[in-house]
């Protein structure tokens, strides 16, 4: 119970007098629980003037929310001392609640003595109006108090207010979570696969070219011979006939090692396949500047048209193999067969090429890097948690040697404030369907020139089967 205002001025040894220093008016919870200091006693508030001392310090001076809770106890203090009455050496008033209050002056003794020993020096000369007691939670002042044998009161948690964090406190508390971050980096949990865009079967088909038999070339070698020697009709009786087709068979192996060598070129246009890389980020928190690298395994390319074999040497004109006969008096036939020869004309194959590489020209695309044995990918954004992220597309190229199967690409994950860098193998799913190899028109006797061989590709071959071609 609070001793009152008509009580103020009787000396009653029972009373309990709370004198709160300095740190518990600013941490206090308002309202104050002044009852809960002194249960079912009477007690009253002293306030001495080097506590108020401290409240202007702290109110001009320090963090922002201590200056901020010792203004408002000085407006508190303030109102209840305006609204006071002066009594002898003392000031008596009371707040809200009807707790009474004292505010008086220090208690004579030594001016350069610390504000803790001028609080517990006053509260030990008010042992005769009495019992003085010190609210405090600073373990000096405990000390201080018991060596004067001033009572004492901690102040249970319940009943001071938590610290506030300031800006500058919060921001080196950021900073430290910064930094431990940086010193105990994320563990990376991302998915990494392939969404195939073209060809669009299920699973993927790829058509492949297989390279022409052995039977198959012998065949051509037979046929070379047949139908640029035999077809002419008079070769008999012509002896310069007869050399001519003496040195037709090497003329015809020319041919089938040439042909050869074009079906391996475009065997190897045939085995591709356009992807597009899926990044699924399981983690909690978003991976800042992840990067993708992708490493071809042996027999796989990531440039489109594929790098090609050693381009076949162009095969001659039949006449340049023909071992000239010795010089004598040509006869009109074989001037005839001669000037055939001489309009024959073998070109080299044509490449045509498509674009191996999109570009996404929109804003957090990623940037890619693509070489024949590996691709790079850079997001320009972070890759946010269970969010489907796009990675980049390329065109990866299967050799002719490469067993049917699927694709199994390795690739590393970097991310700039992650750990470890992951490594894990994207799968592709393909099914490969051969088709034999067709040889080209065949020269002859008529027609010594071979028709121009395209390399296609199997992108090409799709256009044509779907009519867009």
């Amino acid at each position: 119970m609070p001793f009152g205002r008509e009580q103020t001025r009787v000396t009653q040894v029972g009373v309990k007098l709370l004198i709160p220093d300095t740190n518990f008016w600013i941490d206090a919870k308002r309202p104050i629980d002044f009852a809960a200091l002194a249960p079912g006693e009477p007690f009253a508030v002293v306030v001495p003037r080097t506590v108020l001392g401290e409240l202007d310090d702290h109110a001009h001076d320090g963090r922002p929310s201590v200056r901020k809770r010792a203004r408002r106890t000085q407006r508190e203090l303030g109102s209840i001392n305006d609204e006071g009455t002066p009594m002898g050496d003392r000031i008596v008033g009371a707040d809200a609640a009807n707790n009474p209050y004292w505010f008086l002056l220090d208690a004579p003794g030594p001016d350069n003595a610390s504000n803790d020993d001028k609080i517990v020096r006053t509260a030990a000369n008010l042992k005769s109006e009495g019992t003085p007691t010190i609210v405090t939670s600073d373990g000096a002042m405990r000390m201080t108090a018991r060596l004067a044998g001033v009572s004492i009161i901690q102040p249970a948690d319940d009943l001071l207010q938590p610290d506030e964090t300031d800006s500058i406190e919060q921001k080196v508390s950021s900073l430290e979570r910064k930094v431990q971050k940086l010193e105990q980096p994320q563990a990376l949990d991302v998915d990494v696969s392939a969404e195939v865009l073209f060809p669009d079967d299920d699973p993927p088909e790829l058509l492949r070219v297989d390279p022409p038999s052995a039977d198959q070339l012998n065949s051509l070698r037979n046929q070379v011979q047949v139908r640029l020697a035999f077809n002419d009709p008079a070769y008999a009786p012509n002896q310069a006939v007869q050399l001519y087709n003496a040195s037709v068979p090497p003329h015809a192996v020319r041919v089938a090692d040439y042909l050869e060598a074009c079906a391996r070129e475009e065997a190897m246009a045939e085995a591709a396949v356009y992807v597009q890389l899926i990044l699924v980020n399981r983690t909690t928190t978003p991976v800042q500047d992840a990067v993708l690298e992708l490493r071809a395994p042996e027999g796989v390319s990531f440039l489109y048209p594929p790098a090609k074999p050693e381009a076949p040497t162009p095969l001659p004109r039949p006449r340049e193999l023909v071992d000239r006969p010795p010089q004598r008096p040509v006869s009109p036939m074989m001037a005839q067969i001669a000037s055939i020869a001489q309009m024959a004309q073998l070109t080299r194959p044509t490449i045509p090429s498509l674009v191996g590489i999109a570009r996404a020209p929109i804003p957090g695309a990623p940037r890619v890097r693509v070489e024949e044995k590996w691709i790079e990918c850079r997001l320009g954004e972070p890759l946010r948690p269970d969010h489907r992220a796009f990675a980049g597309k390329a065109w990866v190229c299967i050799a002719p040697e490469f067993p049917d199967g699927d694709l199994e690409i390795p690739y590393v994950l970097f991310a700039a404030t992650a750990g470890k860098p992951v490594n894990g193998t994207v799968r592709i799913v393909l099914r490969h369907r051969h088709q034999a190899w067709t040889p080209p028109s065949l020269p002859s006797h008529d027609n010594p020139a071979i028709g121009t061989i395209t390399r296609g590709s199997q992108h090409e071959r799709w256009l044509r089967r779907e009519g867009l071609l």
